[in-house]
């Protein structure tokens, strides 16, 4: 006679061997093992040593991870010994940093192996017939830095500030590259200073006819000689002429900041023993005053007025809504004001007197603020009037507060231009 729970005892544990067969992607070994097949299938050959490895140091003792180890390891070897003679064979200048970077992954891929058992990574390690990876590394190091170091005296036999500057470039990288290689160091030092970009920043000078807002000019002039002094990406190369000793000089030759421009700024530069010279203005102040603006806005919503009671059909007592229309009436008001502070700028060369950048900046500050006043029932407001009408008027600010917002978005935009003028003459 046909008996159920017999074959029911005979299927389960059929099904829990397949479950668990099929679940070992389920579990942190099973993952890696997957990954480390994904990889090596699609030729990504260090990813399937590492999957490989971290297979391994889960289950040391099961073939698989072992078997994919054994075939992933020699490959990637291969792979970036490839890499590295089309490299050697090429014509690049500084081939050499790119076969840098291969010996590193090379011995990187050699450096997972320490956390296996260790006959493990000799049998691996044999399998492959891996090289003295690290004896390689110094030598391509040395090759690196010292191609560096050539095109570093290559380029410091041309007699121009530019050459000077990408010859300093160079020293620092070979000696980067290997610290202490030659007399790379002192050779950086010594091209950086010939190389080095000396600007005097002249006194901006408020050609906009408006003085009741301070000495704008010294303002703006002060905030970019603290930015060119403290952006480290730009004063390797560039010198700023000190502030004081720029005052100094003037006073000296009797110039007022009106009588700058032109000639007289080129022969100031020189009196600095500057290359190049910014020159400025401020033209022009423009205040937008503050402007109200309202919006009326009549609200009605339908909400529960009353409440009265009856008796219903169960005979019982019930209560029901008495529903009816408020209204109100609610003001939107928004106030703006801002001002806009416009300049210009000239980068000049001091020996050949040429302009050698010249630029229109504006910079801007807008303020607004937003609230409501209503009168009437408070319920026929809307969420978004409620809280306007909950929110306290900000206080507007003065010309003079815009003119300074102003001024400092104005110093902004002017260090970024200039910034990028002075970097195209590095």
């Amino acid at each position: 006679m046909y008996q159920p729970r017999n074959h029911i005892r005979i299927i389960i544990p059929v099904l829990i061997l397949i479950l668990c067969s099929g679940c070992s992607y389920m579990t942190s070994y099973g993952r890696a093992v997957h990954r480390a097949r994904t990889a090596l299938n699609a030729g990504d050959f260090d990813t399937a040593v590492r999957e490989s490895v971290r297979a391994l140091s889960l289950k040391s003792d099961l073939d698989e991870g072992l078997s994919l180890l054994e075939a992933a390891f020699p490959a990637a070897v291969r792979q970036h010994e490839g890499r590295i003679a089309v490299i050697k064979n090429g014509d690049d200048e500084f081939k050499w940093d790119a076969v840098v970077k291969e010996y590193e992954q090379l011995q990187n891929l050699v450096s997972l192996l320490d956390g296996l058992n260790n006959s493990i990574k000799l049998r691996i390690l044999d399998k492959a017939e891996i090289e003295d990876y690290a004896s390689l590394l110094q030598f391509s190091l040395e090759k690196s830095a010292d191609a560096h170091y050539q095109a570093g005296v290559r380029l410091s036999r041309e007699t121009k500030k530019k050459n000077y500057r990408s010859a300093a470039v160079q020293f620092k990288i070979a000696n980067r590259i290997l610290p202490g290689f030659k007399d790379a160091a002192e050779l950086y030092t010594q091209y950086r200073r010939k190389g080095m970009l000396v600007v005097a920043l002249l006194p901006f000078e408020n050609k906009s006819g408006k003085t009741r807002f301070g000495d704008i000019g010294e303002t703006v002039t002060t905030g970019l000689i603290a930015a060119m002094i403290g952006d480290s990406s730009l004063n390797e190369f560039v010198q700023i002429v000190r502030h004081d000793k720029l005052e100094l000089v003037i006073n000296e030759q009797q110039l007022s900041e009106s009588g700058m421009a032109g000639p007289a700024s080129v022969e100031l530069g020189n009196i600095l023993e500057a290359q190049q010279i910014i020159s400025g203005a401020i033209t022009q102040i423009i205040i937008s005053p503050p402007k109200h603006h309202k919006t009326n806005k009549r609200l009605k919503r339908s909400v529960v007025v009353d409440r009265v009671s009856y008796t219903g059909e169960d005979g019982k007592k019930h209560m029901r809504k008495i529903y009816g229309d408020v209204h109100a009436r609610a003001v939107l008001h928004e106030v703006t004001a801002g001002a806009t502070v416009m300049a210009n700028y000239s980068l000049i060369d001091v020996e050949t007197g040429q302009v050698l950048f010249t630029k229109n900046i504006e910079g801007n500050w807008q303020f607004s603020d937003t609230w409501a006043t209503f009168s009437g029932d408070v319920r026929a407001l809307n969420s978004e009037i409620t809280a306007l009408s909950r929110k306290k008027q900000l206080p507007i600010p003065s010309n003079e507060e815009l003119v300074a917002s102003a001024t400092s978005n104005l110093e902004e935009q002017l260090w970024r231009s200039i910034k990028a003028a002075l970097r195209t003459l590095q």
